[in-house]
């Protein structure tokens, strides 16, 4: 059994307005490694 293990570090400025935003990561070749979604309260 192979287990990979990917670790991700969003960094996020200033520019993101109230609201809930929607991601995806994608590799070089367009495949889909994750999604999820985020709220900005001010």
């Amino acid at each position: 059994m192979n287990v990979n293990t990917i670790k991700t570090t969003l960094t996020f400025t200033n520019d993101f307005y109230r609201g809930i935003y929607i991601y995806q990561v994608q590799d070089k070749t367009g495949r889909i490694l994750e999604t999820g979604k985020f709220q900005v309260n001010r």
